[in-house]
C-alpha cells in the first residue's frame, strides 16, 4: 500500500483490494481482468474515467501497451483518478463513517457513474 502513491499507473485483475488502493492512492488504474466477478469493477474504473478496462483477449499485447502509454501520457486519467481519490478522502474519517453508518442508504452519493 505505501508503494501506490509512487506509482504512475497500477495494473491489476481487478480485485478490490488493489482497485481500493488505487483510487485511495488517486493511480489511474489499467484493469485487465481474468475472473468473471472482477469485471463489475473494471466497468466502473473505465466509465468514470479513471482507468481504463481491456476486455477481450484479442491482440492483448497491442492493446496492453495502448492502454498503458494512454494512461501515462493522456492527463485526464490522472485528473480522474485524483479527483475519486478527493471524494474518497472525505470518506475516510471518523465524523463521516460516524455519519455513513447512521444513514447506509447515502454513501458517496456525489460519485456519479
Amino acid at each position: 500500500e505505501q508503494l501506490f502513491p509512487n506509482m504512475d499507473v497500477i495494473i491489476t485483475q481487478g480485485g478490490m483490494g488493489t482497485v481500493n488502493k488505487a483510487i485511495r492512492a488517486g493511480v489511474p488504474i489499467l484493469d485487465l481482468p481474468v475472473f468473471y466477478g472482477n469485471y463489475a469493477q473494471g466497468f466502473e474504473i473505465d466509465k468514470y474515467g479513471n482507468g481504463i478496462l481491456l476486455e477481450s483477449m484479442k491482440n492483448q499485447q497491442t492493446n496492453i501497451l495502448w492502454a498503458f502509454r494512454s494512461l501515462l501520457e493522456e492527463q485526464k486519467y490522472k485528473l480522474k483518478a485524483i479527483e475519486l481519490q478527493n471524494v474518497f478522502a472525505s470518506y475516510w474519517n471518523p465524523k463521516k463513517i460516524k455519519e455513513l453508518l447512521a444513514c447506509p442508504g447515502e454513501i458517496m452519493p456525489e460519485v456519479r457513474l
